[in-house]
């Protein structure tokens, strides 16, 4: 089997946007994804009380050749763009997932934010938050009640089996609503207001009833975005077919997995899974690099909570984040068979 940075390699050959044709950018795209692959095998390698360092500069040095490729003008950047939000220390007695970060100029961070089209991080956000929103990870202890979480959201046409309501299905869809929300119509309205994805949805409610259905995945909340009133012609057809639900909520390493990703930190800012996990590992490599000691009590399962956590998010991060900035090297998803 081959490994998962195989898919960052193969691209080398055709390097993709400016890096094709610019013989400087290619020089930069092809050295910066060797040194990227290298720091993976030796992430891979590292137990988990090193493994953060190596691998978060694994994604950064990916993110040059992302910018090589596709930042017109700051495509050499330099810096992270990140740095420990100082001012916040209560981590020290609650916990690492209470550390923060906030941004620190334009940096590498900030060139890859703009070749995604992301405003990127705008102020201090918690580790805690960053993880809780990435979805199809195990979440931190306590992680819905303290932060908003990634919530699954299945188009109704993939629903089987007997549907509340078919009229309009386009537009509807059925949210995994997790333990510790509630699940009456003004509860969920107001936790929509989290995902940007989810701007202009209601829950479903019809004569005064706000019905569930049943999912491979538990009871779901039906809910509603607004069709576009105007005929389709050609001139908004491009825009009817984006506000199809299957269109608005991006899918997530499967096919047909899509899912609503919250806003977080003090900003509200909406980042990409790319970016949440970008941030979060900046953070967990400042804390290994820093603070040893608080990270090493940390994974510590005979006296941390989060321990046993900790190690399955470092691990999943060696099998996601080579298919995340494959998608942003290329400017195309890849994604994995439908679950069965």
């Amino acid at each position: 089997m081959s490994k998962p940075t195989a898919t960052l390699r193969a691209t080398r050959a055709d390097p993709p946007g400016l890096a094709k044709t610019d013989q400087a950018r290619r020089e930069v795209y092809s050295a910066a994804l060797q040194q990227s692959e290298d720091l993976f095998d030796a992430a891979a390698a590292s137990g988990a009380v090193a493994r953060p360092i190596p691998l978060y500069y694994a994604v950064s040095q990916a993110g040059r050749a992302i910018a090589a490729a596709w930042v017109q003008d700051n495509w050499r950047a330099r810096g992270h763009g990140l740095k420990e939000d100082g001012g916040h220390n209560a981590w020290k007695s609650q916990g690492i997932l209470g550390f923060r970060i906030k941004p620190a100029g334009y940096g590498v961070f900030g060139a890859v934010a703009e070749s995604l089209n992301s405003g990127g991080l705008c102020d201090s956000v918690e580790l805690g938050a960053l993880w809780a929103a990435l979805p199809l990870i195990l979440a931190p202890p306590g992680g819905a009640r303290q932060w908003r979480s990634a919530l699954r959201l299945i188009p109704m046409g993939g629903i089987t089996g007997p549907v509340f309501l078919r009229i309009g299905a386009e537009h509807q869809g059925v949210l995994i609503v997790l333990d510790g929300h509630g699940r009456d119509a003004d509860s969920v309205n107001q936790l929509l207001q989290n995902y940007r994805a989810a701007d202009g949805a209601r829950a479903r409610v019809i004569q005064g009833i706000l019905a569930e259905e049943h999912t491979p995945y538990g009871p779901g909340i039906p809910i509603q975005w607004p069709a576009p009133t105007a005929p389709i012609d050609d001139t908004n057809r491009s825009d009817y077919i984006a506000s199809l639900v299957r269109n608005r909520i991006p899918q997530y390493r499967y096919r047909g997995e899509h899912w609503l990703v919250p806003r977080v930190g003090a900003a509200n800012d909406d980042l990409t899974p790319l970016l949440l996990w970008w941030v979060l590992l900046f953070g967990l490599s400042l804390l290994a690099r820093y603070e040893p000691a608080d990270w090493r009590k940390a994974l510590d399962p005979d006296g941390s909570e989060a321990g046993v956590f900790l190690e399955a998010l470092l691990d999943e991060a060696l099998r996601d984040l080579p298919r995340l900035l494959t998608d942003a090297l290329t400017h195309q998803q890849h994604l994995e068979p439908a679950q069965h």
